[in-house]
């Protein structure tokens, strides 16, 4: 695991919102064992009002259903599964926003 701090800031995003997703990044993942659901339930209502990013496609409505439990208000991610209509189905459901960037930063 890692945050692609030089992939945000070539992607736009300006220096103080880098610092705040890698101190959310800190928080959720570094020196810390468990699941992503585990992590949310450590942070309790830390994760509320949140945006989840992530360099990769969210394949299954369930990532987002889990989000919604822990308050998370904004989805940013890719995009590019054939399954992303159940994902935004279910952001539309509990409220969530989801942005498509349209771009991944890793590589395979």
């Amino acid at each position: 695991r890692g945050l692609n701090v030089v992939g945000l800031k070539r992607s736009g995003f300006d220096e103080h919102t880098v610092k705040s997703i890698s101190r959310a990044f800190m928080f959720l993942f570094k020196g810390k064992e468990g699941t992503f659901e585990e992590r949310l339930e450590q942070a309790k209502e830390k994760a509320n009002g949140a945006i989840l990013a992530s360099d990769a496609f969210f394949p299954m409505d369930d990532t987002v259903e889990l989000a919604s439990k822990y308050g998370i208000r904004c989805i940013i991610q890719p995009g590019g599964s054939i399954k992303d209509q159940d994902s935004i189905d279910m952001c539309n459901k509990h409220n969530i926003a989801m942005i498509f960037t349209g771009k991944r930063h890793f590589k395979h």
